[in-house]
């Protein structure tokens, strides 16, 4: 019976595990631990993007995002919002940080300089958008029948589905302000679409073919959807960095 339980309790633990986001290239230091983290407050530093640099106000509202992916993850984690260090630092001071860390990550000079200024503060969280991408898609059905067990015939119509997806490519980075290191860091990909299914009719096989002479594409007839907007992807992304960290003692 005991051994059932034992089976059953590890069946559990494994499923949980396979649940989170996989993280590529994780590393999690020693200190990176439940009671290191309750030892004092976490700041969401700031986010920024490899090929369009940082941007102030976009850091700021990713940062929200960042700072409520852990906060619903991982309740027992005091997390600081970005003001805290942009107030700590200075706006110059914090925008020069914020571009060094784009371009190279930060250092244990810079590190020292922000642990001064944040005195209790222990870890501070930076992202960094490696890749941004959409990609647009087409699928067609061709018309078809269905008949079911009592020979009813459905007459299913012609249709064609665009669909307009965003993948995202970010890089974590949680700084120990305590050991002047890197205490979490890895790679997390996640995409997401929008569809939009149209039923193919006569009247729109004309206007596609006169698009298509005036050298218009296809799009022109059957619009594909706006790809998701890059916040509702990057929030995914940081709830798979969120479910990664260490869970309460």
């Amino acid at each position: 019976m005991m051994n059932a339980r034992l089976s059953l309790l590890l069946g559990l633990v494994l499923t949980c595990n396979a649940c989170a986001t996989k993280i590529d290239g994780l590393y999690v230091s020693d200190s990176f631990k439940a009671a290191e983290i309750k030892g004092g407050p976490m700041v969401t530093g700031g986010v920024t993007d490899v090929r369009s640099g940082y941007r102030r106000t976009d850091s700021n509202t990713y940062s929200a995002l960042l700072l409520a992916e852990i906060k619903d993850e991982r309740a027992y984690i005091n997390v600081k919002p970005v003001e805290t260090l942009i107030q700590a630092l200075g706006e110059e001071t914090y925008d020069a940080t914020l571009q060094t860390y784009t371009s190279s990550g930060l250092d244990e000079a810079a590190l020292s300089k922000i642990a001064s200024k944040l005195p209790g503060i222990r870890f501070v969280a930076l992202a960094k958008v490696e890749s941004n991408v959409t990609e647009k898609s087409s699928a067609h059905q061709a018309a078809s029948e269905t008949k079911d067990d009592k020979g009813k015939v459905t007459r299913n119509p012609e249709t064609t589905t665009k669909k307009h997806s965003r993948t995202i490519l970010a890089t974590m980075h949680v700084y120990d302000l305590q050991k002047k290191n890197v205490a979490f860091s890895g790679q997390v990909t996640k995409s997401k679409e929008a569809s939009q299914t149209y039923t193919v009719t006569s009247i729109g096989n004309v206007l596609s073919v006169v698009n298509t002479l005036n050298g218009k594409d296809d799009d022109a007839t059957y619009p594909t959807p706006k790809a998701p907007e890059t916040r509702e992807v990057l929030s995914n992304v940081f709830e798979g960095f969120a479910e990664n960290f260490p869970k309460a003692d």
